[in-house]
């Protein structure tokens, strides 16, 4: 009677073992598959932008020790020289758009931000400086060339263009539809600096890792205008951008830096690279995207796991 006693509570010591182990890897099995679906459906959600055929080009300027260095040449005239040289990329076949922005192109490192007063309610956003065109190279939060025609009116008008999402977290403030036309503070630039909303776009997405509602999906852009340019000093420190046709892609890049000694060297300043957006999305997204690969790394072996210990407990109870 002993020894079946003792058969038994050792049968079901080892039972409860394998419910706890079982349980334990449920349990990490369902936060993982939650945190991978949840991430499969962030990642192919819609950008609110397009960087395909698009380059980042890199503006650089002569040394003082270059035969072909002026040094009569000021920062006024260099950022007159960077106009000319974007004329000249317009001018490219298979340019579609050139544009200058500031520390804002999709998938950069850094970013601007700027707080705007809407009725008494200070609201942080991610901020453009950018040319008009950017919207048109990027296909930045508008899709027609009727809705590209309002932003230029806007940048015209020294108007700001928004995201629709710009008061999200503040409901009292009213929805996207309610931004067009409603006045704000740039509490950024003085006590009473004050515009109206030009045009409203779609919200964007830093990453295809990161949602709307997370920094830099709602955005206030600002027109980039030849004064402010010069207010930077330094063209280097303005971002040239273009889109090309899907024609023209084959072999564009190398194709621009052949030309780029003979046609795009103005003044003191020449091209000295391009890149396309798509290494600059890996480098932005590498981190995340090798944490979603240790993710499922970890789904893989977990469900191994299961279906081995399943199989064993079958096993077990065949042997008993």
């Amino acid at each position: 009677m002993k020894t079946i006693l003792k058969q038994i509570k050792n049968e079901w010591n080892s039972n409860l073992f394998l419910f706890v182990e079982l349980l334990l890897v449920f349990v990490v099995l369902w936060y993982i598959v939650d945190w991978t679906l949840v991430t499969a459906r962030v990642y192919h959600a819609p950008m609110g932008f397009d960087t395909e055929h698009c380059y980042n080009i890199t503006v650089s300027k002569l040394g003082e020790d270059s035969p072909l260095y002026n040094p009569e040449l000021t920062a006024d005239d260099d950022m007159d020289d960077l106009f000319r040289l974007t004329d000249r990329l317009r001018h490219c076949p298979g340019v579609e758009a050139v544009a200058l922005s500031q520390n804002c192109f999709p998938y950069n490192e850094g970013s601007n931000g700027i707080d705007l007063g809407i009725d008494s309610v200070a609201v942080n956003v991610h901020l453009l400086w950018v040319e008009a065109d950017f919207f048109r190279v990027f296909r930045y939060a508008f899709t027609e060339e009727a809705e590209f025609a309002k932003v230029e009116a806007a940048f015209r008008n020294d108007e700001p263009v928004v995201s629709s999402n710009l008061t999200e977290g503040h409901p009292e403030l009213g929805g996207g539809a309610s931004l067009l036309g409603q006045e704000v503070l740039l509490l950024n630039y003085g006590k009473d600096v004050r515009r109206r909303i030009g045009a409203v776009g779609t919200p964007v997405r830093w990453s295809h890792f990161h949602t709307p509602s997370q920094w830099g999906g709602a955005f206030a852009a600002l027109p980039l205008n030849a004064k402010r340019l010069r207010n930077f000093g330094d063209p280097r420190y303005v971002t040239v951008s273009l889109r090309v046709s899907e024609d023209a892609d084959k072999n564009f890049a190398e194709k621009l830096m052949n030309d780029a000694d003979r046609l795009y060297q103005v003044g003191n300043l020449y091209l000295l690279d391009i890149t396309p957006f798509s290494h600059l999305r890996e480098i932005c997204e590498l981190e995340d995207m090798n944490e979603w690969k240790t993710q499922l790394c970890v789904l893989g072996f977990l469900l191994l796991n299961i279906f081995l210990g399943v199989i064993g407990t079958f096993w077990f109870r065949t042997q008993q």
